[in-house]
């Protein structure tokens, strides 16, 4: 299904929720988890698709999206690109990321009380940041696979991930 969040900031966010089939399952609630890609990656089709599915078949509410500034790379034709401009999982993604997490806490489809974010690589920079900046936000748990242990290279280091020399 198609997702469309407005950020803080006022831009539009896309993404993409997979769930368990709501033909098969009407009125029930599922868990849910909020993806977030590695790099400045877009995370609406490309970042953990074969894990969104696989997630969603087992029974969970899934939820891919492009951070701001980001577009899809999978499928360009679509041009899904969401509005704004790339922030490297600073505080206006990290709000951005708080916004979602907090409507798919309304969805009456998922189990409010069981809602978390998983990251890979670079992406913890936005999860931590988003769960940090925001406790009054009932996330449950917080997933990194190999996000960088060293905090000067999400401090210090953001603009090198986008390959121009000029502004690192």
């Amino acid at each position: 299904e198609p997702l469309e969040v407005v950020a803080p900031s006022g831009n539009r966010m896309y993404g993409l929720i997979r769930r368990p089939d709501p033909y098969l399952y009407p009125d029930l609630c599922f868990p849910a988890v909020v993806l977030v890609p590695g790099g400045i990656n877009p995370g609406r089709m490309a970042a953990h698709g074969k894990d969104a599915e696989q997630l969603a078949g087992a029974g969970m509410v899934v939820v891919t999206f492009n951070a701001e500034g980001r577009i899809d790379t999978i499928a360009p034709d679509k041009d899904v690109r969401s509005e704004g401009s790339e922030d490297y999982n600073g505080f206006r993604h990290q709000d951005g990321l708080c916004e979602i997490v907090q409507q798919v806490l309304a969805w009456p489809f998922v189990t409010a009380d069981n809602v978390g974010i998983a990251t890979q690589s670079y992406g913890i920079t936005m999860g931590a940041g988003c769960a940090g900046r925001y406790p009054d936000v009932p996330i449950k748990y917080l997933v990194d696979g190999e996000g960088p242990p060293d905090s000067y290279v999400t401090t210090h280091e953001p603009s090198t991930l986008d390959g121009d020399p000029s502004n690192d």
